[in-house]
Formats: structure tokens, C-alpha cells, sequence
């Protein structure tokens, strides 16, 4: 059964026991109410006749008397009966010339307190017609007999028939109009669940960018709602960075492959020269060694790079400690003078900063920029690094005076492999992974990359990286 189904089915059974409750209580407050009125008449009629008995002297009536008391014998349905004693039928005052039948009704012990010691009861008399009596039985004075004295509950079972047919067809009415009403507001409640199961079954089916419907804030279903849609763009985000990774994986596994297939193939061509004949003379296995050495170191190179990103991809914490990057940028400066000694290098920088960093990653960080320069720069270029502090942040800089940037160039430099048609240098040398390496360990430790660049007004490499460990 649904939600809505089992909620109705509660309000039924609730409203019905309930209804039914305040029936019964109306019931039995009348029942008490016209049993107390019937009391009271009787009590009433018992005065009478005995207030008629102690006018003729206190004698007991006879059949002489035609069982017709003055005040009490002209009522139809009054029964009237005088018992002995013991409890044995004596005369039955309404209707003398019949036997009179005992009801078995003692009074109790009379008394100062009780008076007759009058007791009351309901009574069933199949040889009535009504035959269900309110029956009172009391001692005469001085305990000569009982006199018993009823009067019949057709008024009370008439009555309570007809309150029993009104409580019924009202409450009938009351349920039946009660669940329509439950029905539509237990529905109009909860058709935002609906809605929720649909945009449910929409992003089963793939939609993700389906949202729910938000409600107020202070209801159930609105919390339910902002909840749910914060869980919901937590799940889109996840799927398109899965998607994202898996592309960038494909496109990773397809570069580094065309990448290593090209040292391989040099490799195995001059292998096959060297078959054909090559190593016969020396100047052909010469140039055939240097060739297959060139390549295996490149691809050594390449490989090395590609294991640096899958290790910073993995996320494996980096060996930090308090590093001097003036000494490490003077370091990095020095190492490209000796690569290539023609071009003008400078560093400014303060005396020193230390921060909290991986030193072998740095040492790589900035030798792959310096390398950037002096592969896509025209020789004799001047290039600058600059370092340099930011509130909590350590800025690195590199700057060269080559010939810019594009802005598709910068927007996709630090992609992993990733080289310019027209190069700054125009020049095709390295795997294109130098510079995503570089955006790697900046984020690795916390920071970012940044490149800001013209054609014809050089290029920039900005690093920030935090002073201190993030917590």
C-alpha cells in the first residue's frame, strides 16, 4: 500500500474509533440521565401510594378495592405489586384478578439512613407488554410487606434507537466527508514526494541536471528537497569529474603513446640499419649508436615525467620540509647558465624565504620552467626568476622576454601534452608534459599555476604556493 493509502487508512481507523467513543459516551450519559429520571418518578410514585395507604390507616390494599388506588391505579403501563415479606406474590395492584408473579427484587435492611431501603433494577417481565421495566422495591412501614413499583423504558428505548440510527448516519456522513478531505490534503501533501520520485526515475535515466522542486524551508519536505539537490549536484559533479578523468586518462594513455612510439620507432629503424650492413662501417655504427643512445634517453626522459604525474595523480603525501626557495631559484639559475651559457639569466629575489615544501619537486618545478624558456625562446633571450612573499603565500615567477603566447596557447599550456602548432620557438622539441608537471606539484602542495603573456610582449609563469602546510 502507498504512503498515502496507509495515511488515509490511519485517519479512517482514528476518526472511526474516535467517533465511536463519543458515541458510546452519548449513549451512556442519556442511559444515566433517563434512568435517574425514571428513578425519580418512581421514587415519586412509591410516596404517593404509600402516602395513600397510611390516609386508610396503613392497611395493606385488598382485591375489595378493585386493585385501584386513588392517585396511581388510572396508569396503563405502571406496575404495582405488594409482596410479602419473605418475597411471595400477594397482590398485584394494575391488574388484581390476575396471579401475581414475584419479581426477585428484596430491598435491602431499612434503616434511619436508607428509609425503605428502596433498591433499583432493570428487569426483563416476559409477561409484559413492554417487558423491559425500571423496577423500585421498598419495605411498607413497620415491614409488613415489599412493595415493588415500575414503570416501563419504552420511552428510553425509543430514544436511544433513535439516537443509535442519528449517531450512526452522522458519523457515517462525518467519516465519509472527513476522508475526502484527508485524501486531498494528505495528497497535495505529499505529491512533492511524487515529484521527487520523478526527478528520481529522470536521473536514473541519465538526466542529471534534473533538480527537485526546493519547498519551504521550515517543512520536511523542504529540508527533504535542499538536501536531496545538494546530494544531486554532489553526484553530477562526481559523474562529470569520473567522465572528465576518464577522458583525460584515454587522452593521457593515447599522447603518452604517440610520444613513446616515436623513440621506439627510431630506435628500431637504426637497429635495422645497424642488420642491414651499418655496423661494417664505422662511421654508419658511429651515427647508429648515437642515434639509438639519443632516443633510449629521451624515452627514459619521458618516462621518468610520466611517472612524476602518475605519482602526483595518486595523491601521495610529498616530503616536506623548511626550504630556502632564494637558494633554490639561485640553484636552478646557475644549473640553465650551464646548459646553455649564452643566455642572459637573472634572479631577484629577497635574502631569503622559507617555506614548508617538497625540495626535490621544487628543484623539478623550476628546472622544467627555465627549460620551457630555453626551449621556446630564441637563443640569447633574457629570462628572469623572481621570488618573492604574498601575505601567507610564496610567489614564484618566470619571465622571459620571447616572442608571447596565443591566448588558445595559454589556455591549454599546462595541458599534458600539449604543443603549439607554432611554437613560441618554433621549435618541436620536448614530450609537451614539462609544463603540466609544473601546474601538478603547485597543486600538490596547495597552490596554483598561472601564465600571463602577449604575442610579441613575452611570457610569465606565476606560481603561489602556501608558506606553511595546509591543516
Amino acid at each position: 500500500m502507498s504512503l498515502r493509502g496507509r495515511l488515509i487508512a490511519l485517519v479512517a481507523v482514528l476518526l472511526a474509533a474516535g467517533m465511536s467513543v463519543a458515541a458510546l459516551a452519548t449513549l451512556a450519559a442519556l442511559r444515566y440521565f433517563l434512568v435517574t429520571r425514571t428513578d425519580n418518578q418512581l421514587d415519586q410514585l412509591n410516596t404517593a401510594l404509600v402516602s395513600q395507604m397510611n390516609d386508610g390507616g396503613g392497611a395493606i390494599p385488598s382485591n375489595s378495592l378493585g386493585g385501584r388506588l386513588p392517585n396511581a391505579g388510572g396508569q396503563p403501563f405502571v406496575l404495582l405489586r405488594v409482596l410479602t415479606p419473605d418475597g411471595s406474590p400477594m397482590l398485584d395492584l394494575q391488574n388484581p384478578g390476575a396471579a401475581a408473579s414475584a419479581i426477585p427484587l428484596r430491598p435491602a435492611a431499612s434503616s434511619p439512613d436508607s428509609g425503605d431501603g428502596a433498591v433499583y433494577a432493570t428487569v426483563t417481565l416476559t409477561d409484559q407488554q413492554p417487558q423491559e421495566w425500571r423496577v423500585r422495591s421498598g419495605w411498607l412501614p413497620g415491614r409488613k410487606a415489599i412493595l415493588q413499583v415500575g414503570l416501563p423504558l419504552t420511552e428510553y428505548q425509543e430514544v436511544n434507537r433513535r439516537l443509535i440510527d442519528t449517531v450512526v448516519a452522522t458519523t457515517a456522513v462525518i467519516l465519509a466527508a472527513m476522508l475526502v478531505i484527508a485524501w486531498w490534503v494528505i495528497g497535495r501533501g505529499t505529491r512533492p514526494l511524487d515529484r521527487i520520485a520523478e526527478v528520481a526515475a529522470d536521473i536514473g535515466a541519465g538526466h542529471l541536471d534534473r533538480r527537485v522542486q526546493p519547498g519551504r524551508p521550515n517543512t520536511e519536505i523542504g529540508r527533504l528537497s535542499t538536501a536531496l539537490n545538494a546530494m544531486l549536484m554532489q553526484i553530477q559533479t562526481a559523474f562529470q569529474e569520473r567522465q572528465t578523468s576518464e577522458e583525460r586518462l584515454r587522452r593521457f594513455v593515447a599522447d603518452a603513446s604517440h610520444e613513446l612510439n616515436t623513440p621506439v620507432a627510431t630506435i628500431r629503424g637504426y637497429a635495422e640499419l645497424f642488420r642491414h650492413g651499418a655496423g661494417a662501417r664505422q662511421a654508419d655504427l658511429e651515427v647508429t649508436m648515437r642515434r639509438i643512445e639519443s632516443e633510449a634517453t629521451r624515452m627514459g626522459q619521458l618516462v621518468n615525467e610520466l611517472l612524476v604525474l602518475v605519482k602526483l595523480d595518486e595523491g601521495r603525501p610529498l616530503d616536506r620540509d623548511q626550504v630556502d626557495l632564494t637558494h633554490l631559484a639561485t640553484e636552478a639559475v646557475a644549473d640553465a647558465r650551464a646548459i646553455e651559457p649564452g643566455r642572459p639569466l637573472s634572479v631577484r629575489a629577497p635574502g631569503s624565504l622559507v617555506i614548508s615544501a617538497d625540495e626535490l619537486r621544487l628543484r623539478q618545478l623550476l628546472a622544467n620552467l627555465l627549460s620551457n624558456v630555453r626551449r621556446h625562446t630564441p637563443p640569447g633571450t633574457a629570462a628572469e626568476v623572481r621570488i618573492s612573499a604574498d601575505d601567507d603565500l610564496a610567489v614564484i615567477e618566470v619571465a622571459d622576454d620571447g616572442p608571447g603566447l596565443s591566448e588558445e596557447d595559454q589556455s591549454r599550456v599546462f595541458e599534458r601534452f600539449y604543443r603549439s602548432a607554432a611554437s613560441r620557438g618554433r621549435q618541436r622539441e620536448g614530450s609537451g608534459i614539462g609544463l603540466a608537471i609544473v601546474a601538478a606539484i603547485a597543486e600538490a602542495h596547495g597552490g596554483t599555476a598561472r601564465v600571463s603573456s602577449a604575442p610579441g610582449e613575452g611570457t610569465t609563469f606565476t606560481v603561489r604556493l602556501p608558506r606553511q602546510e595546509p591543516d
